[in-house]
């Protein structure tokens, strides 16, 4: 799930930062040319098969030009940093979730973190919303982590 907020148009788009996150693409199969890129994709597939991954997670900086030959044979997914116009900020925040008998859990690693802010929202509606959170907690009696839950899928 990728949720985007601006305090702009909403427009976001991509910029000429660089991008460090990307996943496998699953649908699309290419016999790699170079040694590197080769075995770069071979160590993504063992140790990112379907989450996201970022480029400071390979193992050297020769990585990263077999990551590009990687990313031009559409064997990897770019997550692109978006931008708005100067002066407007743009927040995005990615999770995956399974809903799955009328559950929905989340799979994120850590919990949201609270941060302070010197403005406040005043609207009803809006801070009934902001209350939830986009995950509910999996029962006890359900997987006992993560990595259970991700080998019976």
């Amino acid at each position: 799930i990728n949720i985007q907020m601006s305090t702009g148009t909403g427009d976001a788009s991509i910029g000429d930062a660089r991008t460090t996150v990307f996943r496998r693409n699953l649908a699309q199969s290419y016999q790699l040319r170079s040694k590197t890129a080769r075995a770069v994709f071979s160590d993504i597939t063992a140790r990112f098969p379907t989450l996201p991954f970022s480029l400071r997670q390979l193992r050297s900086a020769r990585d990263l030009l077999g990551v590009k030959e990687c990313v031009t044979r559409n064997l990897l997914v770019p997550y692109d940093p978006r931008f708005e116009k100067r002066g407007e900020f743009v927040a995005q925040y990615r999770f995956t979730a399974i809903v799955h008998n009328g559950k929905t859990i989340c799979l994120a690693d850590s919990e949201v973190q609270d941060v302070a802010s010197p403005n406040s929202v005043s609207h009803v509606r809006l801070l009934k919303l902001l209350a939830r959170t986009p995950c509910k907690p999996a029962a006890k009696n359900s997987w006992s982590t993560n990595e259970d839950l991700a080998e019976t899928l």
